[in-house]
């Protein structure tokens, strides 16, 4: 995926006294690929080595819905905001309803 398709997005950065939460960038792919393929990771969320965490599909859902200010943010340590310790996602629910699924 190129920077320049990305969306631009509306998803604030959010910061607490010991982390800070962006938005994801292309930048962070390889460290949410690293994640992605530790079995202890995914265990309650994918198989390790399917198609759907493979980098091309990982990296289409990371932007699908940052224009409406929802998709993944990345969490850092405060103290050094390059270090990815993990990742969070708001995603539309059901499409019958309003709901926001965390």
């Amino acid at each position: 995926m190129q920077t320049s398709k990305m969306p631009a997005t509306t998803q604030p950065i959010l910061a607490t006294d010991r982390l800070i939460l962006r938005p994801r960038t292309i930048e962070d792919l390889d460290h949410v690929i690293a994640m992605n393929s530790d079995p202890e990771v995914m265990r309650h969320i994918a198989p390790v080595g399917t198609a759907f965490m493979s980098r091309e599909a990982v990296a289409k859902r990371s932007f699908t819905h940052v224009d409406r200010g929802l998709g993944y943010w990345s969490i850092s340590p405060r103290e050094s905001p390059g270090a990815l310790l993990g990742y969070v996602a708001l995603f539309p629910g059901a499409p019958a309803t309003a709901q926001i699924e965390l």
